[in-house]
């Protein structure tokens, strides 16, 4: 076998990903990949500032696995600095509120949207990673598994 088999997954965390080669019968092959320890403390300034940059959209909304990304179609979100955050798909205008905060090592993100767009409004969302045009949320379950995602991408 090799990395261009099909794989599948053991177990996952923020840690460590395990992998089982997929086939028939009991698997021989293994892979594990391990992040490497980041020991600074993420910084809640620098991703408000990131979403405070510009307009944004929802590329994935993933609940429960499956895809709702649907919900949000042309809505355009501009997270303002006061903490409010509006949304707009040219007809409709939808507003809500925002924040980030630190819990221990984690950036937590609360958002709160008004109807029709509040399928995703949740208080434990978790930044998983983000960059100048991509944040990606999500919401672990009491196994610590991924249940919920949420990707905003820059227009």
């Amino acid at each position: 076998g090799g990395l261009e088999d099909d794989w599948l997954v053991l177990s996952s965390s923020m840690e460590i990903i395990e992998f089982a080669e997929a086939g028939s019968g009991s698997p021989d092959t293994f892979l594990t990949l391990e992040r490497e320890p980041n020991n600074s403390t993420p910084d809640p300034a620098e991703l408000r500032s990131t979403l405070e940059t510009g307009t944004w959209y929802v590329d994935t909304f993933l609940d429960a696995g499956e895809d709702d990304t649907n919900v949000f179609d042309g809505f355009t979100f501009t997270f303002n600095p006061n903490g409010t955050v509006s949304a707009t798909d040219g007809t409709e205008d939808v507003d809500g509120t925002w924040s980030v905060a630190l819990s221990g090592d984690i950036l937590v993100f609360d958002f709160d949207m008004d109807s029709p767009i509040n399928d995703a409004d949740d208080d434990d969302y978790e930044t998983l990673s983000f960059s100048e045009t991509e944040v990606t949320f999500v919401i672990r379950d009491s196994s610590n598994n991924i249940e919920d995602t949420l990707i905003f991408k820059q227009n």
